[in-house]
């Protein structure tokens, strides 16, 4: 482990000799590179009274640079975890019952902390800017990087309660801090696709599956598939409703990851599949992060004929609003001349023409002149 110490008015990390500087107030600028090994504990013994926030930029000698939302600072018994964001609707309650609101984002944020420490307090920022959340850590076995993306987490969890919009990596962190009941009222679309039963135990239930992860996989920023939340059809499209969670099953999160590692080609990125209990079951989600262009398209193994599968077809599935459709053969045959030119450095109309149906004529499929 890294160690930290002071030094005049700054911070050395070792062993590498980096030098933090003072930012000119009260506390420092810490390069996460530089400090996300250091222990809390030696960090909180250097830190004396002062805090310190957090940068991804190097360099930082003679330059002002506007550090993150997420810092820490020396408390007393521990190490105070600094989150600062703009909550309109909880700075609203905040002025209407201090107490009520602090107590509410305890509750909100204490399974993200999981023992690790608990919200010590509530304020205002300054010029009604937003709230700032001194939550207090048990420095032991944590790193300065572990508090920063605790930090983060927190941040993202409080920011998509207070009623922003949902993205794929707010809703995610939701689920991860076992509150799904927050993401009642979405509606299903583009990034995120909900079930209100588990994928059946059998060969269509996977590749249902299997087709569901490569229509995310296929198309841009990715999405997430959430086991356990029933849906409503509204004017605007599938609403979630409510939860509807699943028995749990030690074997699902294993299950789930064999069908998809044997039907989907080629492997997904960064693929989660994790679960969280509630009061009458469980609820699973399928983490699909945005994948490079060069991976694409993602294959799936076989297709659903009536009851049957037929094994020797490969599909490509696509994510179209709230729906996964298998792409077209134009569509197909589109990606295979640009990856063809692509890899010959020529104009894909120099030897094969994309032709939609509409554009050929009945003598072999040829575009008129």
């Amino acid at each position: 482990m890294d160690g930290i110490r002071r030094e005049g008015h700054g911070l050395v990390v070792e062993p590498s000799g980096a030098y933090q500087d003072d930012d000119g107030g009260d506390g420092f600028i810490g390069v996460v590179a530089e400090v996300e090994k250091v222990s809390l504990a030696a960090l909180r013994r250097a830190l004396g009274h002062r805090s310190m926030y957090f940068t991804e930029a190097a360099g930082l000698r003679g330059k002002h640079v506007i550090p993150e939302p997420i810092g820490v600072a020396a408390a007393p018994g521990g190490i105070s975890l600094l989150v600062s964001l703009d909550a309109p609707a909880l700075l609203d309650r905040y002025f209407d019952n201090e107490s009520q609101t602090e107590e509410h984002a305890r509750r909100l944020i204490a399974p993200l902390l999981r023992g690790r420490g608990q919200l010590h307090s509530l304020r205002e920022l300054d010029f009604q800017s937003g709230v700032q959340l001194d939550v207090r850590l048990n420095p032991r076995r944590l790193t300065v990087g572990m508090a920063r993306d605790l930090g983060w987490s927190i941040l993202r969890l409080v920011q998509a309660v207070d009623g922003g919009r949902l993205d794929t990596l707010s809703a995610l962190t939701i689920l991860q801090a076992g509150c799904p009941a927050a993401l009642l009222g979405q509606r299903e679309g583009q990034w995120i696709d909900v079930k209100s039963q588990p994928y059946m135990e059998s060969s269509l239930g996977e590749l249902a599956l299997a087709g569901d992860v490569a229509a995310f996989a296929n198309g841009e920023g990715g999405g997430l598939i959430v086991v356990g939340i029933g849906t409503k059809k509204t004017a605007a499209g599938e609403v979630l409703n409510r939860l509807h969670p699943a028995s749990p099953s030690p074997q699902r999160r294993s299950r789930y990851l064999a069908a998809i590692d044997r039907l989907v080609f080629p492997a997904v990125r960064g693929l989660l599949v994790e679960s969280s209990p509630v009061e009458s079951g469980e609820i699973l989600w399928i983490y699909v992060p945005d994948q490079p262009d060069q991976l694409r398209p993602f294959m799936v193994r076989g297709a659903q004929n009536g009851d049957r599968i037929r094994a020797v077809t490969v599909t490509v599935p696509r994510r179209r609003d709230d729906h996964a459709l298998p792409m077209t053969v134009e569509e197909i045959h589109a990606l295979v001349v640009a990856g063809r030119a692509f890899l010959r450095g020529a104009n894909p109309a120099g030897s094969w023409e994309l032709m939609s149906p509409t554009s050929r004529d009945a003598n072999g499929g040829r575009s008129a002149r």
